[in-house]
């Protein structure tokens, strides 16, 4: 089971916006300020637990909010929405988990879709309570606007909530059915897990800052290990085995203050003795009593972990994350998900060039290794990737790059702004140039869209991140 298509409605600049996925690795580009990151935050609102902002409706929807706010219909409230569409195999899908996306019992299914709203739980108190707190004056105006009132802390989740409905296609759009809010909750648990890289992963280039930030994660990849009974067991086996000795050594070294202490009468003659012991567990030992050391065999030198580039760390790191959101998964013995995305935000960071082109493929290496380890082999993940490297850019399917592209608001004229604050995304492997004629000779579509792929590499894929190309003869 995989993510297909996801439709996106009045969140930030995704004002209206469909994003189709592909079964293995998508990647997201465009300008900066052209939705890539809200693309992702939408996830992490809807399945990930962050709350809502009133800043992530569109900006289009602010002046229905406001009409509201002014005695206005309850309807002109806007909702954010999105629809996501799962691929299926109906001959394997397991029943039970998507009885309660079928609308009907009867016909083939190749797709179950689910929507999420972000939505008034009730309208009608939500402007009683604003009413209350910012009354009209004599002038008919207020102190603050509705806008104001949900950004104040807490006020926008308390009066809006996240509702769940299944979907099915029909000639003329989608038919929703409302579900059980626990329910609807549940069961998209089951359907799908979420993950994130994100950009900003605390990586920088002050050596004191940079000791033991691998370690650290290194540390936290094998405390989720541990859950695993057969870990735990070696790793409790080994940390045993050195309790014993330094009890004995301590033993031996703090048996003549222990006396003293005695002499003095603490703890009473009636009291049990004083000893020291070693209590280290695997994950305390690991994390606070570990080094990561990069070692030239040859020479039999180590270097410590802050005399290695930002660049590598930056790799391990990734790899350390991603690795780790995928064992969870695949661990995962109840009620697995049926599908995983991880979305990886600018991997480029810090990353040699020739590094950046081969990233995703060795990142495939190590989920697909993962999942043949594993004993099933369709355990792997999708993967998102967000990004301003070419180099990157350079080294996918042309099919699998999603291009966000900066435009008006719906409804606006862009001939006459100089802002525009809505974008559009642009599939790809939907793209179909028209046939060319140069110098006489005509080019078909296929011919013509062969030669763009063959021409958008490593420079021309700069043209993905331009504002606009001025072109010379």
């Amino acid at each position: 089971m995989k993510i297909k298509t996801i439709s996106i409605r009045n969140f930030r600049r995704l004002e209206d916006v469909k994003i189709d996925f592909e079964s293995d690795e998508t990647v997201f580009v465009g300008p900066n300020n052209s939705g890539k990151t809200s693309a992702t935050a939408v996830f992490r609102c809807f399945l990930d637990g962050k709350a809502f902002k009133i800043h992530d409706f569109s900006v289009s929807k602010v002046k229905d909010l406001e009409a509201f706010g002014e005695d206005g219909d309850a309807e002109l409230i806007p909702a954010i929405e999105m629809d996501i569409w799962f691929s299926i195999d109906p001959n394997s899908i397991t029943f039970g988990r998507a009885f309660s996306l079928l609308t009907r019992l009867s016909g083939e299914f190749d797709e179950l879709g689910v929507r999420l709203r972000f939505a008034p739980v009730d309208a009608e108190k939500l402007r009683a309570e604003y009413n209350s707190a910012y009354p009209k004056q004599e002038n008919g105006s207020r102190l603050k606007s509705i806008c104001h009132y949900l950004g104040l802390e807490r006020n926008l989740n308390r009066h809006f909530e996240t509702t769940y409905y299944s979907l099915e296609k029909e000639a003329d759009g989608p038919k929703s059915a409302l579900l059980e809010k626990s329910e609807g909750k549940r069961l998209l648990q089951t359907l799908v897990r979420v993950d994130f890289v994100d950009a900003q992963r605390n990586i920088d280039d002050d050596e004191a800052s940079r000791s033991n930030r691998l370690s650290a994660a290194f540390a936290a990849f094998y405390k989720k290990n541990l859950e695993q009974a057969e870990v735990t067991e070696d790793a409790n086996k080994v940390i045993d085995e050195n309790n014993d000795k330094l009890t004995e050594h301590y033993d031996k070294h703090f048996g003549g203050l222990m006396t003293v202490i005695k002499g003095l009468g603490v703890p009473s003659v009636n009291d049990r003795d004083l000893r020291i012991v070693s209590s280290l567990s695997p994950e305390v030992a690991l994390q606070g009593s570990t080094d990561l050391l990069y070692i030239d065999t040859s020479k039999n030198h180590e270097l410590p972990e802050a005399y290695n580039g930002l660049g590598f760390k930056n790799l391990v790191f990734m790899a350390i994350q991603i690795s780790h959101f995928h064992l969870q998964w695949m661990r995962t013995e109840k009620n697995r998900p049926l599908c995983q995305i991880i979305f990886i935000e600018e991997p480029e960071v810090h990353l040699h060039a020739q590094v950046q082109q081969t990233f995703i493929s060795n990142i495939w290496k190590i989920l697909n290794a993962a999942a043949k380890e594993s004993g099933n082999d369709e355990l792997v993940p999708q993967i998102t990737v967000t990004t301003h490297s070419a180099h990157i850019l350079d080294a996918v399917d042309f099919a699998k790059v999603r291009y966000f592209r900066r435009c008006e608001l719906a409804g606006e004229d862009p001939a006459k702004i100089t802002t525009f604050n809505a974008s559009k995304v642009h599939s790809l492997r939907d793209f179909q140039p028209a046939a060319v004629k140069v110098e006489g000779q005509e080019t078909d579509e296929a011919g013509a869209l062969n030669f763009l792929q063959r021409y958008m590499k490593l420079t021309h894929c700069d043209l993905f991140f331009a504002d606009a190309a001025v072109l010379i003869e």
